[in-house]
């Protein structure tokens, strides 16, 4: 496979694919291992469980390992990234819609070059997708759009470890935290690629010939935990290429969830604080800005 991380895989790998805008055996599911994307953090007197996650999965992804199932139990808090439920409400569909279509007659032809609307043209041709059901959306929600048709095309339809513990803590009545609202976790996808809108197709597009490798190695560096070896698949080329986006999407989370962790960090109770992986790795990552406050990290 190429040097360069694969696009199409990372935006999904990053963000929290919701219904609205599904518009369309990678695994062994027995596998054992030692360690996985499951981490412990302390301090002296109290801790939570710190897990990254992947959105979206196959049925050979499951069992989940062992350790986000031990932390979960060992929990009195589940914390995710933003409220599942709020995605299924009608006022949340009509606000995506309002913001991921042109109006008054503009069009996806109007923002992108005529070499890049042929390439996608030929794209969905080869996907069975008639062109006027995209013409009218953003260049960010195409990306998404066909990245989740890739997505789904290999297999990957299952609910990934944040709806399968989501559901799971409300069936038992636990407490759930969120760390951001939902309309702070859609404002960064409705402004992804503004100015770069040929670039961002194009590469969505190349990226995704290349996506159900990608995902493989993906999957099985987070099964295993590996913070090196998943940094160098999913956010080196966005950190060398795309820096702007790589503060956008990761960095500026990260340093707004931050101080809501040290708070859970001072309190009695233990929580499980799931969010997507990327937002773990490297060193603007959750784990290494702990790790230089100080804090205790044990990968379980």
């Amino acid at each position: 496979m190429n040097r360069t991380c694969r696009l199409g895989a990372k935006i999904i790998f990053l963000v929290l694919v919701l219904p609205v805008l599904l518009l369309s055996g990678l695994l062994l599911s027995g596998q054992s291992l030692a360690e996985t994307s499951v981490w412990k953090i302390s301090n002296n007197k109290t801790s939570l469980y710190l897990g990254g996650t992947i959105h979206m999965l196959s049925k050979s992804d499951f069992p989940l390992p062992d350790a986000f199932q031990r932390a979960f139990n060992n929990s009195d808090i589940l914390v995710l990234e933003t409220n599942i439920d709020e995605t299924k409400t009608e006022a949340f569909q009509n606000k995506i819609t309002r913001n991921m279509m042109y109006a008054n007659g503009k069009t996806l032809k109007d923002v992108i070059d005529e070499q890049t609307f042929l390439k996608l043209q030929t794209f969905l041709n080869k996907r069975g997708i008639a062109v006027e059901n995209v013409i009218q959306l953003k260049p960010s929600m195409v990306s998404i759009m066909l990245s989740v048709v890739e997505i789904k095309r290999i297999g990957m339809t299952e609910q990934g470890v944040d709806n399968y513990f989501f559901s799971m803590a409300k069936n038992k009545g636990m407490r759930i935290k969120f760390l951001e609202t939902i309309d702070e976790q859609l404002s960064f996808l409705f402004a992804m690629g503004e100015g770069n809108e040929n670039e961002l197709i194009s590469k969505t597009l190349r990226d995704l010939e290349q996506l159900e490798v990608t995902m493989r190695q993906i999957k099985l560096a987070w099964r295993e935990g590996n913070e090196k070896k998943l940094a160098n698949i999913t956010i080196k080329e966005m950190l060398d290429e795309y820096p702007a986006l790589y503060s956008d999407l990761l960095v500026k989370r990260n340093n707004n969830w931050l101080p809501n962790i040290e708070k859970m960090l001072q309190s009695e109770e233990t929580e499980i604080i799931l969010v997507g992986a990327m937002h773990l790795l490297g060193k603007k990552g959750l784990l290494q800005q702990l790790r230089n406050k100080g804090y205790n990290i044990e990968q379980l």
